[in-house]
């Protein structure tokens, strides 16, 4: 009711409403210069690649404003730009380049930041903002079989009696097609629980955000098997860190030390036109 009636008075000055209770009325702040961000590509930090930020400013006073910008930065983070700006009167922007060191020794999953503009008369305009750490992973495969490993016990096309006719080689359509066997170990899973295996020359892939699309892994065309290693940690229970849908299907392994942990899931793509789509939550 209060509510009601403070809107009423503030939009019609007008209307008197008889037998209401009285009411303070607040009228709306005067807009005033403001700082704040933008981000023009994904808002995540990177290790691979440093991560455009655009610093906003709203200059409201009618008069050029000169003064210095401060980014504040989290550890082993840094932020390339001309610390020096003149901002003119109405909307102006500022493009700044964060970066992650190259011996940081884990990516948070949230990353805070500070943004200070102080005027030449010492009057201070800040903002916070954040980028998420990139989902760091090691992509091993793809790896298929040659033929059906189901209905033959040995290699079909190993054969002396067909290395000579093409024709007589039996299941053609393996010429266009791969196969997989879900509960095959195409590496040594054992292995790789414990430690990276280099010589499979795994892919190393940042994503930014919970979803991992098969496009994201490989251009392979065909059904296949590929291996994820993600590594992770966390105080709270490990629960629900994977999905799929798409035509896919996925295995998961983990390994915990202490508050660290490690998803090491095969993703194997059985619909070559549908595309893969995987989540992961850490």
């Amino acid at each position: 009711c209060r509510i009601g009636v403070e809107m009423a008075a503030l939009r019609n000055k007008n209307i008197c409403f008889t037998g209401a209770p009285e009411v303070i009325l607040r009228h709306e702040s005067p807009e005033t210069s403001s700082l704040s961000v933008r981000y023009p590509a994904e808002p995540a930090l990177f290790y691979q690649k440093s991560t455009a930020v655009e610093i906003c400013f709203k200059n409201l006073s009618g008069q050029p404003l000169n003064g210095t910008l401060n980014i504040i930065c989290p550890e082993n983070i840094s932020a390339a730009y001309n610390p020096d700006v003149c901002f003119q009167p109405g909307s102006n922007s500022v493009k700044i380049e964060i970066s992650a060191a190259k011996n940081m020794e884990w990516m948070q999953s949230k990353n805070f930041f500070t943004a200070v503009f102080t005027t030449a008369d010492g009057e201070i305009f800040s903002c916070e903002f954040g980028l998420s750490g990139a989902k760091q992973y090691q992509i091993y495969g793809p790896y298929w079989d040659m033929y059906d490993e189901d209905k033959y016990d040995v290699c079909p096309y190993d054969c002396e009696e067909l290395t000579c006719n093409p024709a007589c080689i039996p299941g053609m359509g393996d010429a266009m097609d791969m196969h997989i066997k879900f509960d095959k170990e195409y590496l040594d899973e054992s292995a790789l629980i414990l430690h990276d295996i280099p010589e499979e020359l795994p892919l190393a892939l940042e994503k930014c955000g919970d979803y991992l699309y098969s496009h994201d892994i490989s251009n392979f065309q065909g059904t296949c098997c590929f291996y994820a290693v993600h590594e992770f940690r966390t105080t709270d229970e490990i629960r629900n860190v994977l999905r799929s849908k798409c035509g896919s299907m996925a295995n998961l392994f983990m390994k915990n030390a202490n508050m660290a942990a490690a998803i090491i899931f095969t993703m194997t793509i059985c619909a070559s036109l549908l595309p893969a789509k995987f989540s992961v939550w850490s």
